[in-house]
């Protein structure tokens, strides 16, 4: 059933992808149209990458009680680059938004040199693309583990943890990650970025301008696409998959599912 915070007055988009009851689904071009998708791409040329029931999609909650029937899953081929990327028209916002989603990498996921994008939030003018922030995630260490970091993408400021703590991601498990914007006043660098991880405080930046120039660089966001990108430096890689579930977007904190909450531990700490 759907989380609760869905029915809160802030609530702009919330989508489990709790499509079906059937452990053997697998959505159709139009299902995902149904739920206000856009396919970048067609199921045809990416058919991995699909809303699957729990037969074949990893939606193990790990214990944390997000209770999911359906998760949707992005698999990356061998030393590619690029998968497809739905994204999700949402009414333009001009203030604070909150993007939040829970990601699990497969065991053993090898993560990029550069970076490998999650989802952004971004505006869209007509059919081009105005400017976008980033949730992305970094190697780190040896490419076995990697951490979440925010990328201004118009300006390709990368935006790390600077708040005492570094997560630490890991392979197979699941993590709630939530950015926040306050954009900035086009031109003038008075915008906030934020990034909590299961309901952490990791990164929180001011004075910061995601916005400049005038005209579309000055637009809304109005957008949020999920994304599986090899971006940057590409490194050889195998075959691996990345899953997603449980996506809000909002206009004021989300914060993880309440049965979902375990917090960061010791273990998962650089201090």
């Amino acid at each position: 059933m759907p989380e609760a915070i869905c029915s809160r007055n802030d609530i702009i988009l919330c989508d489990d992808f709790e499509w079906s009851t059937d452990p053997n689904f697998a959505a159709t071009p139009g299902d995902w149209n149904a739920h206000g998708w856009i396919l970048g791409a067609s199921l045809t040329q990416f058919p991995q990458n699909n809303v699957y029931g729990n037969s074949h999609a990893d939606v193990t909650s790990g214990g944390a009680g997000r209770n999911s029937l359906c998760g949707m899953q992005q698999f990356l081929p061998l030393n590619a680059a690029d998968t497809n990327y739905p994204n999700h028209p949402i009414p333009s916002q001009q203030g604070t938004i909150h993007l939040r989603l829970y990601v699990k990498y497969s065991p053993g996921y090898t993560f990029n040199l550069g970076q490998q994008k999650i989802a952004y939030l971004r505006a869209v003018v007509g059919d081009a693309l105005a400017w976008r922030i980033e949730l992305a995630n970094r190697e780190f260490i040896d490419r076995t583990v990697g951490r979440f970091i925010v990328d201004l993408n118009i300006h390709e400021l990368i935006l790390f943890y600077n708040q005492g703590i570094n997560v630490i991601i890991q392979s197979g498990q699941w993590y709630a990650v939530e950015l926040m914007a306050t954009l900035n006043t086009p031109g003038v660098a008075n915008g906030v970025i934020k990034l909590w991880v299961d309901g952490v405080l990791v990164t929180h930046y001011i004075n910061v301008n995601m916005r400049i120039g005038a005209g579309s660089a000055s637009s809304p966001i109005n957008d949020v696409i999920i994304t599986s990108y090899y971006g940057g430096p590409t490194a050889p890689h195998p075959a691996q998959t990345i899953w997603y579930d449980n996506l809000v977007v909002a206009t004021s904190y989300i914060g993880p599912i309440p049965e979902s909450a375990p917090s960061i531990t010791v273990g998962r700490r650089l201090l």
